[in-house]
């Protein structure tokens, strides 16, 4: 679902507000990551935290990102 949400984010939104296809991501990603801290929807305790892993490096690639692009303004 999340996947689908930030495809439909990325092709109707970009050229539009791109800020807020950053952030919409940004906000998907941080809330993935509590529902697998929070529910541990996989049997194996390895699984959860593999999930937990790719979800703080996307988050962290998008931190990247947005540091940068023109997110963020010159000094």
């Amino acid at each position: 679902m999340r996947d689908l949400i930030f495809s439909v984010c990325v092709v109707t939104l970009i050229y539009q507000t791109p800020y807020f296809t950053l952030m919409a991501y940004n906000f998907l990603a941080l809330s993935q990551m509590i529902f697998v801290g929070f529910y541990k929807p996989f049997v194996s305790k390895f699984d959860n935290w593999l999930e937990m892993l790719n979800e703080f490096s996307i988050l962290i690639i998008n931190y990247h990102y947005m540091c940068l692009t023109d997110f963020v303004s010159d000094a």
